[in-house]
């Protein structure tokens, strides 16, 4: 509870890095229907929901969570903000959602992929969003991956503490998060990211966006 209550307070330093990608799902999404029916995979605090939901006042969203205390803020944050009513929230994976075939126009995976370290296992979870979507449904996808070449990794390393300081956190914890990279936190190189987004059957994704370690694609479901 502790953490969720503090998760955007701790990083609200690099927010700008969160609105570059919420400014590209503006642009990737503005074509859909004005009654559009959108996944938010991971949606945490509910930060792109709050976006969204104010930029396309006809649209509809799920808002999928596995931590309690974190959709217990997203749905407050609707409340207070005017846009509950046109918003459904599911407590759990992706998985527990009950399948209707063909339901969603769009969904968002914003920063949550990375955190399944299993390969097939990532595969798995991006089928669970494709068969949830209709056909040429859109995905716009976030995660921490690396560019390459493999000589540099360890300077991107030190780029992603440096960012973790400037939110003003400790060095020790700085330190933790980085010590999680490859364990339990999944950094691959983008082009197998990309891969493993098609192979849960999606058309080639293309990157739209970056900030260091974090990359941000967009594909349709094929």
């Amino acid at each position: 509870k502790e953490v969720a209550v503090s998760y955007d307070e701790t990083f609200a330093a690099l927010q700008p890095w969160k609105d570059s990608i919420h400014l590209c799902c503006r642009f990737i999404l503005a074509n859909l229907p004005k009654k559009a029916n959108i996944l938010c995979v991971g949606a945490g605090t509910g930060s792109e929901l709050s976006y969204l939901a104010k930029a396309y006042p006809g649209w509809n969203f799920t808002a999928v969570e596995p931590e309690e205390a974190m959709l217990r803020i997203c749905k407050g944050r609707a409340e207070k903000e005017g846009y509950a009513d046109r918003c459904r929230f599911h407590t759990g994976f992706l998985d527990s959602l009950p399948l209707v075939e063909n339901e969603f126009d769009a969904a968002t995976s914003l920063l949550v992929s990375h955190f399944i370290v299993e390969k097939q296992e990532r595969v798995g979870f991006f089928k669970e969003i494709a068969k949830r979507l209709k056909l040429g449904g859109r995905l716009i996808s976030a995660d921490l991956a690396f560019p390459g070449p493999m000589s540099s990794f360890s300077e991107h390393k030190e780029m992603w503490r440096d960012s973790f300081l400037f939110c003003g956190m400790p060095m020790e914890q700085a330190n933790s998060f980085i010590s999680s990279l490859g364990k339990r936190v999944a950094v691959l190189p983008c082009d197998e990211v990309a891969q493993i987004i098609a192979d849960g059957g999606f058309d080639p994704p293309i990157q739209c966006n970056q900030n260091i370690l974090m990359h941000t694609w967009y594909t349709n479901r094929r």
